[in-house]
């Protein structure tokens, strides 16, 4: 994959130049041709360059743990019940991600393992133990077991 950011200057007809700095988050375990600062839970990648009229910064990447949260709007006036994210880690060649969503019920996230497609899997959340706003914890554990 990869990750673009295109920048147009619409200021002055002689702009002063811009240093730009493109530093997105790649998925956890992903290799990059470019400057990468890592974390156990954490993995960016860092371009730079000048913008004056346009700039197109690029990151290619390949392979990586991803998981995505089904997408739950708010409605007007009432409070999310999305299930989040929480963290993300990378353990003993595992990818171990920590879950949030409201006790008793069963979510489908979208995961990606490395060198493998989407696929969906359904997370359960357990039904005791909320905290103050119904919300309970669950850890994805996925890979070599």
């Amino acid at each position: 994959g990869h990750l673009v950011a295109q920048l147009v200057s619409s200021g002055p007809a002689d702009p002063s130049p811009i240093t730009v700095v493109f530093s997105p988050a790649l998925p956890l375990g992903a290799s990059t041709s470019v400057a990468v600062d890592r974390t156990p839970g954490d993995v960016h990648a860092t371009v730079h360059g000048t913008l004056r009229d346009r700039l197109t910064l690029d990151v290619p990447y390949a392979g990586g743990w991803s998981i995505v949260p089904p997408a739950m709007p708010a409605q007007i006036g009432q409070r999310s019940r999305a299930p989040r994210v929480l963290s993300e880690r990378l353990r003993d060649g595992q990818y171990v991600a920590t879950l949030e969503g409201i006790a008793g019920r069963t979510y489908r996230f979208r995961v990606r393992e490395p060198g493998k497609p989407w696929r969906e899997t359904d997370v359960a959340f357990p039904a005791a133990g909320a905290n103050a706003d119904g919300y309970t914890t669950r850890t994805l554990t996925l890979g070599r077991q």
